[in-house]
């Protein structure tokens, strides 16, 4: 039962690739069969992480289904046992399709690592999560349960329907809340019966997108010296400017704060923050990143939080000059689907089709600034 080229984070994936260290890595997928198959499902995975999807091979849809669907309709040919010969280097043996596709996630794992961009392994592991969950909702049973196990959710098949014990569900629900489906993931709307409860199948899927989403940015960034950097810096160069242009779309200049125009998740977090009450450290570091993007300085947030009933001004002075790249990487705040998944999430009116609370501060201030200008 194989199944790692549809969810390669597992360790039917990694079987593939473990006896290997990140350069034997990058090495073995020059010398594939399919390395430009590799490199382009590569670059798509990272477009797909800026864009909003990742597209699928498996498709209809997908340019040049034709070999894609005569590659997926291939007897597996891949490496079923690792042979001494092979463990050894000595053989040349092809590996399939199939591990192109796995040897693709693993690859862009590698480019994320290099350009350490935190906010893009963010987005990155909510893509994937994405892209597995569509995979999850067509699969048959038994995979679902070998996955649910990969990740550390055990479950029981019950009268259609799937029990999972109570810890295991406020692990994963409790990052759901904040979105249209905030009531059916508190523990106390569902029946617990000897501290089980039951889940329907898209149920349990949603619960395993969140499950997949927290293993890959746990797993990011790896740690991958310059010469693994050195070999795949040409995907990267090829890149640039996608993400780049990209990020400006995000992160362009937003001029002087303007209170009025905070986004109602950061106005929220922000009046919080004021009033002294004492906020998670996923809320800290979105409230922080983001008044650091808009122009706020150190000493400026770091007052913010003297009203905490924990602060201690040393370390969160520390905290903040951290985020702001006082040791090498300035961290981004977190998109939209973050805020989501952390709870944050205080979607409105005023938030329109914005995939970033920066977004809604920069439209926020425009109008702000065109009604004083047609006041004046």
């Amino acid at each position: 039962m194989r199944y790692g080229h549809r969810y390669p984070f597992t360790s039917d994936a990694k079987r593939r690739y473990r006896f290997y260290d990140s350069i034997e890595l990058v090495k073995l997928i020059e010398e594939n069969e399919f390395y430009e198959l590799i490199i382009k499902r590569a670059k798509e995975r990272i477009i797909g992480t800026l864009r909003g999807e990742i597209t699928d091979p498996e498709d209809p849809s997908y340019p040049d289904p034709e070999f894609f669907r005569k590659a997926l309709g291939r007897e597996f040919d891949g490496v079923e046992e690792y042979s001494e010969d092979f463990l050894d280097k000595k053989s040349k043996r092809a590996l399939s399709y199939r591990d192109a596709e796995i040897l693709s996630f693993a690859l862009v794992k590698l480019i994320l690592s290099c350009l350490r961009d935190n906010y893009l392994i963010r987005r990155f592991a909510l893509r994937e999560a994405e892209y597995s969950k569509k995979k999850l909702e067509e699969e048959r049973e038994e995979i679902l349960v070998k996955v649910a196990e990969e990740l550390g959710v055990e479950i029981e098949r019950t009268n259609g329907k799937y029990l999972l014990h109570f810890t295991s569900f406020v692990k994963y629900a409790t990052k759901i809340r904040g979105t249209q489906e905030d009531f059916t993931w508190r523990l106390v709307n569902r029946d617990l019966n000897r501290g089980f409860l039951t889940l329907t199948k898209s149920e349990l899927i949603r619960l395993l997108q969140e499950a997949i989403r927290e293993k890959i940015e746990s797993e990011l960034p790896l740690n991958v010296g310059k010469d693994v950097c050195n070999h795949i810096n040409f995907i990267i160069d090829e890149m640039r400017d996608e993400i780049e242009e990209f990020r400006e779309k995000i992160f362009e200049d937003v001029g002087e704060f303007e209170e009025s125009a905070l986004p109602p998740c950061i106005e929220n977090l922000f009046r919080m923050a004021l009033e002294g009450k004492n906020l998670p450290h996923a809320s800290r570091f979105a409230l922080t990143s983001f008044l650091l993007s808009i122009g706020m300085n150190v000493d400026e947030i770091v007052s913010i939080y003297r009203n905490s009933p924990d602060f201690d001004e040393e370390k969160t002075r520390y905290q903040v000059r951290h985020i702001n790249g006082a040791t090498g990487t300035k961290y981004t705040p977190p998109s939209c689907e973050t805020m989501k998944v952390y709870g944050d999430c205080l979607r409105s009116k005023v938030c329109g089709s914005a995939k970033h609370p920066l977004q809604v501060y920069r439209k926020l201030k425009r109008s702000k600034v065109f009604e004083r200008d047609r006041s004046s």
